[in-house]
């Protein structure tokens, strides 16, 4: 817990990315995890597993925002993404059908997470854990259909 929350934190810590940002040894090391801080970058990367046969998912790493401006930013990579590549959307088993049937409809790709096996609580008590945000989240959606 205590590491988990040291590296939380140093993850907020903007200067400090700023910094770590610059060293060729940690550029190295991240673009074996990270596919570029550009979307040309990322698709090449998605064309190249594609032609393996293996899938792929663009994930814009822009999920800490904290201001309006950053929130449009990160929104129009996202739009800028739809418009250049074959998408699909991923969603949760159990959260949104109905949206996930009306986008198979219009004729989107849909990709379902589906977890299953005999530990379910301790799966359910981890993801609530990550964010305890989704616990409002699991009892909005617990009676939709």
């Amino acid at each position: 817990m205590m590491l988990r929350d040291g590296l939380i934190y140093l993850s907020r810590q903007r200067q400090l990315g700023n910094v770590v940002t610059t060293v060729p040894l940690a550029r190295h090391l991240a673009e074996r995890f990270v596919a570029g801080e550009a979307l040309d970058r990322a698709i090449p990367v998605v064309r190249a597993l594609n032609a393996r046969r293996i899938h792929a998912s663009l994930d814009h790493l822009g999920e800490s925002v904290r201001t309006a401006e950053e929130a449009v930013r990160a929104a129009a990579v996202y739009l800028e993404i739809l418009d250049r590549s074959r998408f699909e959307f991923q969603m949760l088993y159990g959260i949104r059908r109905d949206l996930q049937e009306e986008l198979a409809r219009d004729g989107y790709n849909v990709r379902v997470y589906v977890p299953f096996g005999t530990e379910w609580f301790a799966y359910s008590m981890r993801r609530l854990a990550e964010r305890p945000a989704n616990l409002a989240f699991l009892l909005s959606n617990a009676f939709r259909g």
